[in-house]
Formats: structure tokens, sequence, C-alpha cells
């Protein structure tokens, strides 16, 4: 697949077009980001295994904790495995489990 030359785009574009510009890049960095998040690496059999981004409601379920107190350590960076999307916050299901098993010991 062939990139286009972005910062060609940005250069030539009209200066009422940047907004809507800089808008869809970052639409395409965070689409990308989720999609490269939702795919972990090979596991020990080789096999790839698909990751899946949780509910705020879910993913409070699973740690025990309210969805307040969730939101807040997201917000503090305490949670590696939050994802923010534009203004919604997910969380991913692998990482979630793996930093729980840290947090327990196990």
């Amino acid at each position: 697949m062939t990139l286009p030359d972005l910062a060609a785009i940005v250069h030539e574009a009209a200066l009422e077009d940047l907004p809507a510009i800089a808008a869809r890049c970052r639409e395409a960095e965070l689409l990308a980001e989720m999609r490269l998040r939702s795919v972990a690496p090979a596991n020990v059999n080789g096999h790839e295994g698909e990751d899946r981004n949780l509910s705020a409601d879910e993913a409070a379920r699973r740690l025990n904790l309210s969805r307040c107190t969730l939101y807040r350590m997201a917000q503090r960076k305490e949670l590696p495995f939050a994802v923010r999307v534009g203004r919604r916050l997910t969380f991913s299901a692998k990482g979630l489990e793996k930093w729980n098993r840290q947090r327990m010991g196990a």
C-alpha cells in the first residue's frame, strides 16, 4: 500500500482546511493505535491472540473497583492498559488481566 505524503497535503492545503485535516489525522492515529493494541504478540505456542477493549463498567467489575476509582486511577496514569479513544476511555482486557495478576502477586 502506498501512503500519501501527509506533509505535502498539509503544505498545499488551504488554511481553512487545516483543522479538518488535523482532526482526520488524529482520528486515523487513534484507529491505528486501537488496532495495534487489539492484537497481542504471539504467545508461547506461537498463536496470536486478540485482545478486546472493555468498557469502564466491565473493567471496574473485573477489578472489583468502582467506576470513579477506575477513572481516577486512569487519569493519574496508574493503569497502563487504559486506552483513550477521543473522549472515551476503554481498557485492554489482556492488559487488565496482566496488571491484575501482578497486583495480586500471582
